[in-house]
């Protein structure tokens, strides 16, 4: 089956920062559905008012128009979207997939936003997706377990996220350490690089695929997700503490 035709224009422009094992371990009827469904959204725009209205815990103003802004405002922009990526994560009604930097903006002073991370807005794109409850909170999971350094819940999430299974000691193991050093062994400032997230990627899907697993495809668009923000903060180039936005992400 060729998949790239089913797959949304903004999709196919990142396949080369995908690796191509990524679709061999999803069911093909699945992916094409799913991309069916995705490409619609991005070409009528349908659905994406409504989400935009159940969007209230992200700590930026959400607008329709695209702002105008000044790359003086990277770093601030960064930070931005870090906190975006992990809150809409927490979004029972779904997430924008497709962030991108001409997105996101900081008015003049006398235009900004109370109570709104350094005043930064942001005007959604029409690529958005809905996790599997499951998936969705497994994932959530993963994160904390992480980030809170409980090894234990974290390769719970694994299995929850249907990866492995428990009786799978060894690539639960193999999965972990893959994890970890995608998300980065040692925490603090971060620098985001394509490449990286490649190599890391491969070897979680290399995995999967050579233990023969089929997994949701949530966990594809999961991978596009990633992308957007990579490219995203490659862009920024600039160094950014992505623990301390996954926990202020949490709110009080």
């Amino acid at each position: 089956m060729n998949y790239l035709s089913f797959i949304p224009k903004p999709f196919r422009n990142l396949m080369k920062y995908l690796s191509p094992k990524a679709l061999k371990i999803v069911d093909p009827i699945e992916v094409a559905k799913l991309c069916s469904k995705l490409g619609l959204r991005w070409m009528s725009g349908e659905g994406r008012a409504e989400l935009m209205t159940t969007l209230q815990s992200i700590p930026v103003a959400i607008i329709d128009a695209k702002p105008s802004d000044s790359h003086d405002n990277d770093r601030v922009i960064g930070n931005a979207v870090l906190q975006v990526y992990f809150s809409q994560l927490r979004n029972r009604s779904g997430f924008f997939v497709d962030l991108t930097r001409d997105q996101f903006g900081v008015p003049d002073l006398g235009q900004r936003e109370p109570g709104t991370v350094d005043a930064v807005v942001w005007s959604p794109g029409q690529l958005w997706h809905c996790f599997d409850d499951g998936f969705r909170d497994a994932l959530l999971k993963l994160y904390r377990g992480f980030y809170e350094k409980d090894q234990a819940r974290f390769e719970s999430a694994i299995c929850e996220l249907g990866l492995a299974e428990p009786e799978e000691p060894q690539l639960v193991a193999d999965l972990s350490e893959a994890f970890q050093s995608h998300f980065g062994a040692s925490q603090g400032s971060v620098q985001f690089d394509l490449d990286d997230f490649y190599q890391s990627f491969d070897r979680i899907f290399h995995l999967l695929l050579e233990n023969k697993k089929r997994v949701s495809p949530d966990f594809v668009v999961l991978g596009f997700y990633l992308v957007f923000l990579y490219r995203l903060m490659n862009e920024l180039d600039a160094s950014f503490d992505v623990e301390a936005a996954f926990f202020q992400s949490l709110g009080p």
